[in-house]
């Protein structure tokens, strides 16, 4: 279906009507214009963000929202305040592809998948209920800096054909359907955790 999407922030008489470019069951295109912020700024948090809006609106089951049985929404990158241009967005997708990771992980070592779901669920809660900012911020700084090793030494022990892996760095290969730019989120998301990260350390 290809539509709008029409959101508002009263606070600021802001309005904004939001085309959908693309939208299957896994992802949501949409064109986000300029002089609106992509995700909350957290200098200033009440300032109206294209995330927020889609959420609020969820919440509040607006027909939009509603017609697509959306829950939740995660966008995959950010664009500038000034910058319009293609926002894809993933229905729990990124969130499916965590957990999935993080059970596959484990389930080399025996842990059985849906225990490893439910511990990760509840280390999660627990920082974000628990800790201060400063104490998830070095917790996700060691899980980010682990896991940059572990896909170094993972790629060493594999003993893949180099001189492949290297011409596929190089020209990327690959078919542009909704389920192969799904993973490509996935996949895209800890490397982006983790250079966020860095970029909080600094500041």
């Amino acid at each position: 279906m290809s539509d709008t999407i029409k959101l508002s922030a009263p606070e600021t008489r802001g309005f904004w009507e939001i085309p959908v470019l693309y939208e299957d069951e896994h992802l949501l295109a949409l064109n986000k214009p300029p002089l609106l912020l992509s995700s909350p700024d957290r200098y200033d948090p009440a300032r109206p963000n294209l995330i927020k809006l889609l959420h609020r609106d969820i919440e509040r089951g607006a027909p939009w929202a509603s017609k697509r049985s959306l829950r939740y929404l995660m966008n995959a990158h950010r664009l500038d305040f000034e910058t319009s241009g293609v926002m894809l967005l993933a229905n729990l997708g990124d969130t499916v592809a965590e957990f999935a990771g993080i059970g596959a992980a484990l389930a080399i070592f025996g842990v059985p998948i849906w225990l490893s779901s439910a511990l990760a669920a509840l280390a999660i809660l627990f920082l974000l209920s628990r800790a201060n900012f400063r104490r998830i911020q070095f917790v996700f700084l060691a899980v980010g800096i682990g896991t940059s090793l572990a896909y170094a030494i993972s790629a060493v022990l594999a003993h893949p054909d180099w001189g492949k892996a290297l011409s596929h760095t190089v020209v990327p290969h690959g078919s542009i359907t909704s389920l192969y730019l799904l993973a490509v989120m996935g996949t895209k998301t800890p490397l982006k955790s983790q250079l966020n990260n860095f970029y909080l350390w600094e500041l």
